[in-house]
């Protein structure tokens, strides 16, 4: 079986290309997935849809394992429930779940698996070009750290497509837990890699039954059982043929162009690998024993605990005989056991008799805390706290998280639950002993407290507010500062920043009228007049303390006519090189028009804004490009000119004939430009001939050598050659010679 692409170790190393993967790397992207995929899946190529609703979900968590810290199991819709199975059997997945040191038994966390499997589901075809798809279903347990560590336990459920698709385009995928489609826009390997994780989150087990998996696929012929008698849903060493599809769909399908060859728009298998041990277990969550009393000589210690109905659960002291827990419906369970002695006890066995093996556990017994008072004085900043122990024989030292200890003292209860909210308040009556205090100086108090007790116990409480209430916030306006604007332009007033403001009302209260759009809001606008002056606004804001005013001055300035600036002339341009021209430097524009007046046509680029450009023409003898912008304005309109001058490209040659028995012509000289030049030679005198051949200029030396054998350009007729260069240059009139 290959199970490679399951986890995010096993993941790094199969699709990254790297023979081992490192847990630094697994955890970075379990990190990932926590971030992206909680709910749906990872960027893929093409976006995932799925295309039909989910109706049923995993029923039930188990109580986390003493031993591990992960849950006993999960349970499926119909009841059935897989229990964690990282046995090192190869009915577990085998090499999937490693130990680092498979010689030791398992111990937790420095002999213990990174990631393991409550259920796992495979299954994979072949696609066109060598290509394959695989689906991968699993409810795994790993962790979100680099190595096996206490309080980094996570399980999630997953979702995997990995498809190897050979063309772009729609492709539908239909699988035991619904049907989801991907536009690829990459055809290749991977094209679809999707991964839908929902639950990852250390210490919360719940979020898993949240995902697509349920129920869970079995072999369709029933479980298989090993030689200890446990069973499983299946070998999955074996494809085989499963049911408990939600949908019927108990098939792994891609339909998409051609996915199995030219024609074959679909491929499918009903044969899975699937993973999963049978739970018989209910396992048991002990809860959190504490002990009370009210001497020295004896007291109770009250257990609660949770597993399933009709259990038999049962609790001991230690050196004491057991003592059945009673039972409710709901599975909840309760015992009060008595003690002896002077010194509580500080753990009790807890075991469900019913599992097997036996699930035995040793919670450590606290004492009872319990929060009567938390009340914050919002007048004189001071928080009141009061707590009460369940050990009234010896009082322990009871602290107040994040501010100190409180004093011992009394108080007389009464049966009443205090306003606190604290609904673990015992119906104590009389005069206890209590811790309380009150802690001067507390400018915000938190939203609940934490009071921890030198037995162990420990109780939070909501805390409540007492006071007068407080005063509104004090309303500020801010129109904004002074802006000065040409005339006819659309002017926004901005009070937005004003404070703790409901209402706005803009007023104008000077210069000349205009009109205001928006003025009982917090932006309002207007036009500019036609005519120069200072024009005076006030903004009034209103809230719950009461009104602010603030003032702004617009200025309308004259409107300046516009300067057009084309450039300053340029001189010695490239023939073929881009040129700019530049109008930055007008002022008082709004539009730009740039137009050739005269010299060889040239084609403008952006015409129509302060930066034109185009490609210098060539010419010969060499004439100055005039070109003129016209830049217009509120003020009115204005143009400039600038001329643009090739610099002349000078050819001379060195050697011209022709070899009449090699048919060779050869023609050699020289460029007075050396940057990306061209020398062309057409026959006769002028560039309309036949072109004969073309040299490239020599970048350093200048020199371009034009030797064309077996030519079946005939000179038969002619006694002249023209050179021409790309950078303008023309020579005419070149008389070759013949031998």
């Amino acid at each position: 079986m290959n199970m490679s692409a399951l986890s995010p170790r096993r993941t790094v190393r199969r699709f990254s290309g790297r023979a081992r993967s490192t847990r630094a790397s697994t955890r970075l992207l379990v990190l990932l997935g926590a971030v992206l995929a909680t709910v749906g899946f990872l960027p893929t190529t093409g976006q995932a849809q799925q295309l039909n609703a989910q109706t049923t979900f995993l029923s039930k968590v188990g109580p986390v394992g003493t031993d591990d810290g992960f849950p006993t199991y999960y349970q499926d819709s119909n009841g059935l429930r897989l229990a964690h199975c990282f046995d090192g059997s190869a009915l577990c997945g085998g090499v999937e779940s490693p130990l680092p040191n498979p010689a030791l038994p398992v111990s937790f966390p420095g002999n213990y698996p990174f990631e393991s499997f409550y259920f796992l589901a495979q299954a994979t075809v072949d696609l066109a070009g060598g290509g394959r798809g695989k689906f991968v279903a699993t409810v795994e347990a790993s962790f979100n750290s680099a190595d096996p560590q206490a309080g980094t336990q996570m399980t999630f459920s997953r979702i995997r497509f990995v498809i190897d698709a050979p063309t772009t385009g729609t492709y539908t995928v239909i699988h035991p837990y619904g049907k989801d489609t991907f536009d690829v826009t990459a055809a290749g390997p991977h094209a679809i890699f999707a991964t839908g994780d929902v639950g990852i989150a250390s210490g919360v087990f719940t979020g898993a039954l949240g995902g697509r998996i349920d129920p869970f696929l079995e072999w369709d012929t029933g479980p298989i059982s090993d030689t200890a008698g446990n069973q499983y849903l299946g070998d999955p060493n074996t494809n085989h043929a499963v049911v408990g599809s939600p949908y019927g769909t108990n098939f792994f399908e891609i339909d998409g162009p051609n996915v199995g060859g030219p024609g074959i728009n679909s491929v499918s298998t009903n044969l899975f690998s699937i993973v999963g041990k049978i739970d018989t277990n209910s396992g048991l969550t002990p809860g959190h024993p504490t002990y009370s009393r009210s001497t020295t000589d004896n007291g109770f210690v009250d257990v609660q605990s949770n597993s399933d109905a009709g259990k038999s659960i049962k609790a001991a002291l230690p050196g004491d005989s057991f003592t059945t827990l009673r039972g409710a419906a709901d599975g909840n369970y309760v015992a009060r056991l008595p003690f002896e002695g002077a010194t509580p006890p500080t753990t009790v066995t807890v075991e469900n008799l019913s599992d097997t093996p036996v699930v035995v556990t040793h919670p450590q017994v606290t004492d009872l805390v319990t929060v009567t008072d938390a009340t914050y004085d919002s007048d004189a900043q001071t928080l009141s706290v009061t707590a009460v122990s369940s050990d009234q024989a010896i009082p322990p030292t009871l602290t107040l998280d994040g501010f100190g200890t409180l004093t011992a003292g009394t108080q007389t209860m009464s049966p009443a639950i205090p306003s606190t909210g604290d609904v673990s308040t015992p119906a104590l009556t009389g005069t206890v002993a209590v811790g309380t205090k009150t802690f001067t100086g507390v400018a915000a108090p938190p939203e609940t407290i934490h009071v921890t007790s030198a037995k162990g116990g420990t109780s939070t409480s909501l805390v409540r507010d007492i006071g007068s209430a407080f005063l509104a916030d004090p309303v500020s306006a801010d129109a904004g500062s002074d802006q000065t604007v040409q005339q006819g332009q659309h002017v926004t007033l901005d009070g937005s920043a004003s404070i703790n403001a409901k209402t706005f009302a803009w007023v104008q209260t000077s210069g000349t009228a205009v009109t205001l759009t928006g003025a009982n809001t917090a932006v309002a606008t207007f036009t500019a007049p036609a005519t120069a002056g200072t024009l005076g606004f006030t903004l009034t804001t209103t809230g719950t303390s009461g009104s602010s005013t603030d003032d702004i001055v617009i200025t309308v300035a004259a409107v300046a006519a516009p300067v057009a600036n084309a450039g300053p002339d340029q001189v010695g341009v490239l023939v073929g090189n881009s040129v700019l021209l530049n109008a930055s430097a007008s002022t008082g524009a709004a539009t730009f028009a740039w137009s050739e007046v005269s010299g060889p046509a040239a084609t403008l680029t952006n015409a129509n804004t302060a930066q034109a450009s185009f490609i210098m023409p060539a010419s010969n003898p060499p004439v100055p490009l005039v070109f003129k912008v016209t830049v217009t304005g509120p003020g009115g309109t204005a143009t400039d000119q600038v001329n643009v001058t090739a610099q002349v490209d000078t050819l001379t040659t060195t050697r011209a004939q022709y070899t009449v028995s090699q048919q060779q012509w050869r023609i050699d000289g020289s460029a007075s430009i050396l940057d990306n030049n061209v020398v062309t030679v057409f026959l006769g005198n002028g560039t309309s001939g036949t072109i004969i051949g073309s040299a490239q200029v020599d970048p350093v030396a200048g020199t371009f050598d034009v030797r064309i054998r077996g030519s079946n350009v005939s000179p038969t007729g002619f006694g002249t050659v023209t050179l021409q260069s790309s950078r303008g240059g023309l020579l005419t009139g070149v008389v070759f010679t013949q031998q």
